[in-house]
């Protein structure tokens, strides 16, 4: 996969997202665990880290006079809820229109 930024086809998040499509069954019972806040902790720590070594090394996240790590949280909490929403409606969206979805909202940052 590409993490160029342009349109959800070439992000690394429609990667990610087809990669939670394949596997939501397994996704869905561990947020509906008891344990969930434990993997979606766990889940967002490495989404941070992938926004760090994909964007913010590459010099690709746009700050606005925000701190880095802040920034960073942000994305990676928007991206976090996005996949939360989009679980619990079923997935009615195609992975395409959901990281539309979030690259819109998150845009003024990537």
């Amino acid at each position: 996969y590409s993490c160029n930024l342009g349109t959800a086809e070439d992000s690394v998040f429609l990667h990610l997202v087809r990669h939670l499509q394949e596997n939501d069954r397994n996704i869905i019972e561990l947020l509906n665990s008891q344990n969930n806040d434990i993997f979606l902790r766990y889940f967002k720590d490495n989404l941070k880290k992938l926004i760090i070594t994909q964007y913010a090394d590459k010099g690709l996240l746009q700050y606005d006079g925000l701190p880095e790590d802040y920034v960073i949280n942000h994305i990676a909490s928007c991206f976090v809820e996005t996949v939360e929403w989009w679980l619990q409606n079923k997935t009615q969206e195609s992975p395409e229109e959901i990281t539309e979805y979030f690259l819109t909202t998150t845009r003024q940052f990537l």
